[in-house]
């Protein structure tokens, strides 16, 4: 089994998953339990091999978290127009991401462009909140193994036993974050974290920290941090716990169920405040079993 902290872990190795084993990750912690195992095993690259369709969004956090972290720049590939109207930037655009470039336009690329001011605004605001990042402490990957079960993480940027991870974002309301940790899973890919140092750190355990920095990519850039409350912070163990669990006895006995395992069947709940609801408006069971 795989164990240790890597620094400088070369990333598409980590994404191929190095491990002897399929490995479990936060982010496939996450499609197993808002999904079903057989999504976490479809999308999992020793498995299924399945690669999601990036998105304009996925782009602009790859470079952002790039110019951020000061790692090298992903493979881009300048599109001579301002936009995507015109036919021939569509079918260069398309060229590039089919050979696995991201495409940007004039208006996207260069010092002047979006994604550029967008990551300088928000790495000059973060530095006068005193938040800077190390390159010697930026994409740490992780390797460890608990009950059995070989998991790995890589982890934005981690000093001692505190780790931060950035999200970048349209929106960095509150309201917007609490619905983000929930539909995105957030608090698993903490419990994730904080085990990976409990188990790697010994001597940090229990002190660790884990925060999200969600950074606006238009104007004016706002910048929420976030941590998680005790109750999130237990829901995302209990969620983590429980895809560590699925996930050994899948890989055990090779049987990836689908969102109901077989035999078993959805049941559609009813709200008792809807049930009134319906007998004040179309009558009581009895009245329609009477024919009434």
């Amino acid at each position: 089994m795989m164990r240790g902290i890597e620094y400088h872990y070369p990333e598409a190795a980590y994404f191929a998953d190095p491990c002897e084993v399929p490995s479990l990750s936060q982010s496939i912690a996450k499609i197993l339990v808002n999904e079903s195992e057989l999504h976490a095993f479809r999308e999992h690259p020793r498995l299924g091999g399945h690669v999601r369709t990036r998105t304009k969004a996925m782009d602009v956090g790859t470079i952002c978290h790039a110019i951020m972290l000061g790692q090298p720049l992903p493979e881009i590939e300048l599109i001579p127009y301002d936009d995507y109207r015109n036919k021939d930037a569509q079918a260069l655009k398309r060229l590039a991401i089919d050979c696995g470039k991201i495409p940007l336009t004039n208006k996207e690329h260069g010092e002047q462009g979006k994604l550029m001011q967008a990551a300088l605004t928000i790495r000059s605001k973060l530095a006068e909140r005193g938040v800077t990042f190390s390159v010697d402490h930026c994409e740490v990957a992780m390797f460890w193994t608990i009950n059995g079960v070989q998991c790995k993480a890589r982890i934005d940027n981690i000093e001692g036993p505190h780790s931060v991870d950035l999200k970048f974002t349209e929106c960095a309301h509150p309201d917007f974050i609490d619905r983000q940790v929930e539909t995105m899973g957030y608090n698993i890919q903490e419990a994730a974290y904080t085990e990976a140092i409990n188990e790697l750190v010994p001597e940090a355990a229990g002190q660790g920290t884990f925060s999200l920095l969600f950074c606006e990519t238009s104007p004016p850039y706002c910048i929420t941090p976030a941590r998680m409350s005790p109750e999130a912070s237990m829901i995302g163990m209990l969620k983590w716990k429980y895809a560590q669990r699925r996930w050994a006895e899948c890989l055990q006995s090779n049987q990836w169920n689908e969102y109901v395992a077989p035999g078993q069947c959805h049941i559609v709940p009813g709200k008792p405040w809807a049930l009134q609801q319906a007998m004040e408006r179309y009558g009581t069971p009895g009245g329609i079993l009477n024919g009434s």
